[in-house]
C-alpha cells in the first residue's frame, strides 16, 4: 500500500472513531476532532502506534520496541505528524507523561487488523491521585485504578472489559 493510501485509511479511521465517540456535542471541525484525539502524549502515542500497525499491512504489527517506535515516528512525514501536535525533532518528549513526568509503559509488538483494535497500549507508570491513564488503540484514553491497570497491562482486559467509567477522551 502506498503512504498516501495508508494516511487516508488512518485519518478516516480516526475521524470515524471520533465521530462515534464525540457525538453531536463534540468537535465541530476536522481540525478540532484531530486535536481532541491527540490532546495528550498518551493519545498521540496510541494513534502513532495504530498508524505503524496500518503501515505494516497485511501483518498489522505494532513496533517491536522503543527504538523501532521512535524511528518510525521520525520517518513519518511532517504533514502527518503536525496535525497530531507531534514534531519529529522532539520524539523523546512524547514518551513521557505530562501528568506524572514518568516514561510510559508500552505494550510492544501488538498485532492489529484492518478494522483496528481496542487494545490498551500506552500506560502511565504513576499517574495522579491513585489513578493512571491508559490509552487504547481505538482513539480513547481513561484513568484506571491499580487492579484494572495491571489487567490491562498484562493484556487480560481490553477497552470495554475493565471496570472504569469509559473513555475520558
Amino acid at each position: 500500500m502506498s503512504k498516501t493510501v495508508l494516511q487516508s485509511v488512518f485519518y478516516s479511521g480516526i475521524a470515524s472513531l471520533l465521530l462515534i465517540q464525540l457525538g453531536c456535542g463534540g468537535a465541530t471541525t476536522p481540525e478540532a476532532a484531530m486535536q481532541a484525539a491527540n490532546d495528550s502524549n498518551a493519545k498521540r502515542l496510541s494513534n502513532l502506534y495504530l498508524m505503524i500497525q496500518m503501515k505494516s499491512a497485511p501483518k498489522f504489527e505494532g513496533p517491536k520496541d522503543e527504538a523501532e517506535f521512535k524511528a518510525a515516528i521520525k520517518e513519518t512525514p511532517s504533514e502527518t505528524l503536525s496535525p497530531m501536535g507531534v514534531s519529529a525533532s522532539d520524539v523523546d518528549s512524547l514518551f513521557v507523561s505530562e501528568r506524572d513526568g514518568e516514561p510510559f509503559e508500552i505494550r510492544y509488538g501488538l498485532k492489529g487488523s484492518p478494522y483496528g483494535s481496542s487494545d490498551p497500549v500506552i500506560f502511565e507508570k504513576i499517574g495522579v491521585d491513585g489513578k493512571r491513564t491508559v490509552a487504547f488503540l481505538n482513539v480513547s484514553a481513561r484513568e484506571v485504578e491499580a487492579d484494572e491497570y495491571q489487567q490491562l497491562l498484562d493484556g487480560k482486559a481490553s477497552a470495554g472489559q475493565g471496570r472504569g467509567d469509559g473513555p475520558t477522551n
